[in-house]
């Protein structure tokens, strides 16, 4: 399911931070069904600032 959304995903996370989105990982515990997203990006945010 994330990898038919992920460019989707990764322009939209761009245009919130004004930053470019490098890479994408996910997990899933699906004992709790609880998903993690981790975006590594191309540079630092802080703050919420872009």
């Amino acid at each position: 399911m994330i990898v038919q959304g992920r460019d989707k995903l990764c322009e939209q996370v761009d245009e919130i931070t004004g930053a470019k989105v490098w890479g994408l990982f996910t997990d899933i515990d699906v004992q709790l069904g609880e998903r993690v997203f981790v975006f590594t990006m191309d540079r630092e945010l802080q703050n919420g600032n872009r």
